[in-house]
């Protein structure tokens, strides 16, 4: 309503939209690159900083980050273009997925 909100709040709308119109939209969990680089051996929780949404096709993942001034699928603003990155799918299933 005011025009604001941080990437979390944005990209939650987006996840919550596309999953309300039958597209399998998972949160996708990432250290920004500014932040140092996320370990796969201990992913604790509060290593991750941030969060995109990623869809799952059978086609392959589409990645969107919706507070991207220039958001379109699979073009990502440079601070989270990260190596790795923690898909979190239902059911507690996760994978790690590359975004660069």
């Amino acid at each position: 309503k005011n025009g604001g909100g941080s990437n979390v709040d944005i990209n939650m709308l987006l996840l919550q939209s596309l999953q309300d119109v039958g597209l399998n939209a998972a949160p996708v969990m990432l250290r920004m690159r500014n932040q140092g680089v996320l370990t796969m051996d201990y992913p604790s929780v509060q290593k991750y900083t941030t969060f995109i949404v990623g869809v799952v096709l059978p086609q392959g993942n589409l990645y969107l980050d919706a507070s991207s001034a220039d958001g379109h699928f699979n073009a990502l603003p440079e601070l989270l273009q990260v190596e790795k990155a923690r898909l979190v799918l239902k059911d507690k299933k996760c994978q790690w997925v590359k975004l660069k």
